[in-house]
Parts: structure tokens; C-alpha cells; sequence
């Protein structure tokens, strides 16, 4: 694990073992517009091991943040896009690729905890 999550790992709710689970996870971001960008940003900064993409251009810009990250490319993601469902078709294209990357990574650490119980 590299000392860049260190900050991550002093969370009590992540520690070491929910850092751990983020980078053995796989996230699925599909599209290819503002959201999808700012999701693949937050996912690769915060070390999630491997990200499928829609497009060649979302793998570089990741290979761009970090290039020990894995990518695959699925171009039937392509037509798809990001949704807040909480916050509807009004949403800001960042405000909703954030939403996506911190639900994925809650999700994981929540995974690692309910583990440990």
C-alpha cells in the first residue's frame, strides 16, 4: 500500500484492512462525459485496484493520475451515463460523479466492517 492513502488508513472507519478492500476492488464507471471523469479521478486517487471504463480516453486520463492503476475497457458502457439518485436530472455533472466515487467507497469500507463483526 502506498503512504499517498495513509490519510485514508488514519480514518477509524477505513484502517488498513478497508484500504486493503479498496484496492482489491473493482468499480464499473460508465460513460464518457464530466461525471464520468470526476468519479474516475476520486475512485483512482483513493486507490481502487482496478477501474472499467467506456473509452480509451477515461483509461489514459486514469493512466495520467496513477499508472500502477488497472484499467479494462468496456465500450457497451459507453451509452451509459451517471445518475444521482438523490438528486435527479437537476444534478451538476460533478456534484454527481463525486456522489458515485464516495457511495462506491462507502460501500466497500461498510463491506470490510460488517466482515469484521
Amino acid at each position: 500500500m502506498s503512504s499517498r492513502h495513509l490519510r485514508q488508513m488514519r480514518v477509524p472507519d477505513v484502517g488498513h484492512e478497508g484500504q486493503r478492500a479498496i484496492a482489491a476492488a473493482t468499480a464499473t464507471v460508465p460513460g464518457d462525459e464530466l461525471a464520468s471523469e470526476v468519479a474516475l479521478r476520486y475512485l483512482a486517487g483513493a486507490g481502487v485496484g482496478t477501474l472499467v471504463v467506456a473509452s480509451d480516453r477515461l483509461a489514459m486520463l486514469g493512466h495520467a493520475i496513477d499508472k500502477r492503476l488497472m484499467f479494462r475497457v468496456d465500450p457497451s458502457l459507453m451509452d451509459a451515463a451517471l445518475t444521482d439518485p438523490d438528486e435527479g436530472a437537476g444534478a451538476s455533472p460533478v456534484g454527481v460523479g463525486c456522489a458515485f466515487a464516495l457511495r462506491f467507497l462507502a460501500e466497500v469500507v461498510a463491506s470490510t466492517q460488517a466482515g469484521r463483526r
